[in-house]
């Protein structure tokens, strides 16, 4: 939100602050300290909608990202009780489809619309991670010791 023409006064005292304040009546605002006067975002940005759906698809990758590499080796060192080599054994199976896929990524641009190559990977990332986290958690009850044999 862009703010509307205003005189802006910075009084050095708070008697000055009082006098400004009464000179103006009731059309004069306090602004706290720390205020930009100028947002950093336009937020009419979020009107158009290719924006808006690329904001919602970076911030789904961003939960996608975050939950991968943080949150899924936290569960299965903590809960499942898996040490360092198998948690990278988890995960190497959400990277595998990734790298055999990226090289392939180009030729198919030039076939298929961009936006429908982006939900695919999004869509199969997702997957992905369910199928790893389903598998994982059939594995072994909380608390119980793995065989590492």
């Amino acid at each position: 939100m862009k703010p509307p023409v205003f005189e802006y006064e910075r009084p050095p005292n708070l008697r000055a602050a009082l006098d400004a304040l009464s000179k103006h009546g009731g059309k004069a605002k306090l602004l706290a300290g720390g205020h930009s006067l100028i947002p950093l975002l336009n937020l009419r940005l979020f009107k158009g909608r290719n924006f808006g759906i690329g904001v919602f698809v970076n911030v789904l990758m961003g939960f996608a990202l975050f939950g991968t590499v943080y949150l899924l080796p936290q569960y299965l060192g903590q809960v499942q009780r898996y040490n360092a080599e198998q948690i990278g054994n988890v995960l190497a199976w959400t990277g595998l489809p990734q790298l055999l896929l990226i090289p392939l990524v180009p030729l198919l641009m030039t076939r298929v619309d961009a936006r429908y190559i982006g939900a695919l990977g999004l869509g199969l990332v997702f997957y992905v991670v369910q199928l790893v986290t389903e598998r994982e958690a059939m594995r072994t009850e909380p608390g119980q010791e793995l065989d590492n044999g």
